[in-house]
């Protein structure tokens, strides 16, 4: 079991395909209007000129509570763009309490309400641990199940930056509960959810703010008792400028890499980013704040630049939403624009070996072909150099003279570099 949010973006471009609306018309026209969610919206620009819109908070340091942005989060919407009140998802609660039901009217099918709130996967193995009677960590549809004090309990948390929410209900005991807060992080919402929990299910109270209080104690003593990994002073293998560039993951997007002071910088989620060298081809992602100070704690991310075995920098790996493998994101090669007069030099055939390579123009783009090979096309980069778009890894290089007349082509490829000549 992995928890990401792709999921949940997926499904709610599933939802604009099958109905032709875009997913937040959908959450209007099925939720919020039918439930009097009227303080309910999808849009961040909508909830800040809210007449009482709460302010985003974070700790910094150890206790310093300080003021951060608004996140806008609309590329990602289905995954935790919802901005609500706790009277607008009391009215939701109750859709889930009742069976699907809202003052009579069906919102959801009674049996999609008892398969979400049902066991689909199992996420850990969640034995009892300092109580007895909590215990169990499943995932419905939409939601974590357990037991809780020997009630059924349905649950999720969510956290955007600067809030953090929890939204319960017990099926069994007709009781929903939701804790919203305007600070990063928080175990506000689950703290005061048990404890809302313990008064109405008469359940001997237990003292979960000195509980959290004590975990993040320890936490705190943890991190400080933990010796940190030498750094082992130790260059990286190529100069900063060999950095450069932009790079790239299907799913996550491009990463851009520029040279500002000296130090590689980038920008993650509109937060700008310096990145601190560490020992080999490891960087450390530093936060710089509006006023240009960088966080000095260390970051769990560390971006791992990879090369090729022609030596240029080809990759960075990235461990993202905790998994165990890093994810890569691939060196995206500036293609540079040539125009056929100036590709038709390179045009012509170059003895390699007993073989003759034939490089020509196929409509605009620089085409070369080894005898029992496809023909294969280019893309050009560097100056006389082009990559191979059918093979990573795979370019060609042309010698050019001082009178600007080619004179042979190199095959630059894992396996090694070939010369061939051009026949005169």
């Amino acid at each position: 079991w992995f928890y990401n949010n792709f999921m949940y973006m997926a499904q709610g471009m599933i939802v604009e395909q099958l109905t032709g609306k875009t997913w937040e018309q959908n959450i209007k026209e099925k939720f919020f209007i039918p439930l009097e969610m009227t303080r309910s919206n999808t849009d961040i620009n909508a909830f800040k000129n809210d007449s009482d819109a709460s302010l985003p908070y974070t700790v910094a340091g150890e206790n310093v509570i300080k003021k951060v942005d608004y996140y806008n989060i609309n590329g990602m919407g289905p995954a935790g763009s919802i901005n609500s009140s706790a009277n607008d998802m009391a009215n939701w609660l109750k859709v889930w309490t009742s069976g699907g039901y809202f003052k009579k009217k069906e919102i959801l099918p009674s049996s999609y309400v008892r398969e979400a709130a049902s066991s689909q996967m199992v996420m850990e193995a969640a034995l009892p641990a300092k109580h007895d009677d909590v215990f169990l960590a499943n995932y419905g549809l939409g939601w974590m199940i357990g037991s809780y004090r020997g009630h059924y309990i349905v649950e999720h948390g969510g956290n955007i930056n600067g809030f953090s929410a929890n939204v319960a209900f017990f099926p069994s005991d007709d009781l929903g509960i939701v804790v919203l807060s305007n600070q990063n992080g928080s175990q506000v919402p689950v703290v005061v959810r048990n404890s809302i929990a313990d008064r109405i299910l008469k359940l001997k109270e237990l003292d979960w703010n000195g509980e959290a209080k004590e975990a993040a104690e320890a936490s705190k003593l943890a991190k400080k008792s933990i010796k940190k990994a030498p750094v082992l002073k130790i260059s990286s293998s190529h100069p900063l400028k060999d950095y450069l560039g932009s790079f790239e993951n299907p799913a996550y997007g491009v990463i851009k890499v520029t040279l500002e002071n000296n130090e590689l910088h980038t920008v993650l989620s509109d937060e700008k980013i310096v990145l601190k060298h560490m020992h080999y081809d490891v960087f450390d992602p530093k936060s710089i704040d509006k006023d240009g100070l960088v966080d000095t704690t260390q970051s769990n991310l560390m971006f791992n630049f990879s090369s090729g075995v022609d030596g240029k920098i080809q990759g960075i790996g990235i461990f993202l939403d905790g998994s165990e493998q890093p994810v890569m994101f691939d060196f995206k090669p500036e293609i540079k624009i040539r125009s056929v007069k100036e590709l038709e030099k390179y045009t012509g055939e170059y003895t390699l070996g007993k073989a003759i390579v034939k490089v020509f123009l196929k409509g605009n783009v620089l085409t070369v072909f080894v005898p029992g090979q496809p023909e294969y096309e280019t893309e050009a980069m560097e100056a006389d150099t082009f990559n191979l778009k059918a093979l990573k890894g795979f370019s060609v290089k042309f010698e050019v003279t001082a009178e600007q007349k080619v004179s042979s082509i190199t095959f630059i490829q894992p396996n090694g570099v070939f010369k061939a000549v051009k026949k005169s």
